[in-house]
């Protein structure tokens, strides 16, 4: 009862089983946002017996510590907050964070998607004036830190805007593997113009696998696609993309969850896309310390590599190039090793 699920190997997959589970079995609707947030088994019980509804979409509720620093109060320093990337959990960063020096208190803000998709704001600027709100809840007045990987890196710069805009201050910006230029990270597939959206959704790795296996079934997805009104294609191609999905993983050895689950990961990756694609990046006064892996920076036979100097449109910046691609620079302790002493520079 006092195991915390992701210590013993939880993810982000093996909580919608275990949710799906207790849904069958026991009746019970549990949101992912509580599990991450009471990860230890006690806790999740007892918050089980108290939630509601209006107290998960709560802007505080949407915070979550992942870790407390160790200081006295001479070498008190702001905590550093993470922002969620598409997939809406914080999770991803549960390396990273563990491997920070002591002295650092880092806060979670995850997504109230993973609650409910009809809660996610319409804008990117939405979702920072939710997370303002938020991670004020922890700290009122800056000066702030704040980090994002992937789309977590376009909510760090919304905002900071939205802070700076306000008159409070943000002493440090990290932006992990982060694209400013969505025109190159488009994918170059003229045969599947209408899969191509959905395939952007998936990482590298899983999309070749797909190309390369199952051509001539998104060829027929494609075709199928065509057929039908515009506001039917989503859930036509996310079902049959969770079902392909579901055997690659299998044949390639990978536990990677049911057909259900990638179903709902497809979702929530495809919301965020469209809010990138309708949102416009605004310049920030804060330096912003940026990381590339060298994946990201590589041409591909389906889509440009991104550009070094992307983020330079948008203020002041100093760049680190780690070898490894997108999903492994997240883990890779030089980045925790750059990320700690970038920090403890402005402490």
């Amino acid at each position: 009862a006092d195991d915390d699920f992701f210590v013993l190997g939880g993810n982000s997959l093996l909580a919608g089983r275990m949710i799906a589970l207790l849904k069958q079995q026991k009746n019970i609707n549990l949101n992912l946002t509580l599990l991450f947030r009471y990860p230890v088994l006690r806790d999740l019980a007892a918050a089980i017996m108290q939630v509601d509804k209006s107290e998960l979409i709560s802007a505080s509720s949407l915070v979550v510590a992942l870790k407390q620093g160790v200081n006295d109060d001479s070498q008190q320093q702001s905590p550093l907050f993470i922002f969620h990337p598409a997939g809406g959990h914080v999770q991803t960063y549960t390396e990273l964070v563990a491997s920070l020096p002591p002295e650092n208190t880092v806060y979670g803000i995850q997504s109230p998607q993973l609650m409910d998709l009809s809660l996610v704001p319409d804008s990117v600027d939405e979702f920072a004036k939710l997370y303002v709100k938020a991670l004020q809840s922890v700290q009122p007045k800056g000066p702030y830190r704040l980090l994002g990987w992937s789309f977590g890196a376009w909510l760090a710069i919304a905002v900071t805007n939205q802070l700076e805009a306000s008159g409070q201050t943000v002493e440090w910006l990290g932006i992990v593997d982060a694209r400013a230029d969505a025109h190159r990270a488009k994918l170059n597939l003229p045969e599947f113009p209408i899969v191509a959206r959905y395939l952007a959704c998936l990482d590298n790795e899983t999309r070749e696998l797909l190309l390369d296996k199952y051509r001539l079934e998104l060829g027929s997805l494609e075709a199928d696609l065509q057929q039908v009104q515009t506001e039917e294609r989503d859930d036509i191609a996310f079902e049959y993309l969770s079902d392909l999905l579901a055997i690659l993983t299998t044949l390639i050895n990978r536990d990677s969850g049911t057909s259900e689950m990638h179903y709902m990961q497809m979702k929530l990756f495809m919301k965020c896309h469209l809010l990138m694609q309708s949102h416009r990046l605004q310049p920030v006064s804060v330096p912003m310390a940026v990381w590339w892996a060298t994946g990201t920076l590589t041409d591909r036979e389906y889509q440009l590599g991104a550009k070094e100097n992307e983020w330079q449109d948008y203020g002041s910046v100093s760049i680190s190039i780690l070898s490894g691609d997108h999903q492994s620079i997240i883990r890779d302790p030089l980045l925790t090793n750059e990320i700690a002493n970038s920090l403890g520079v402005i402490s």
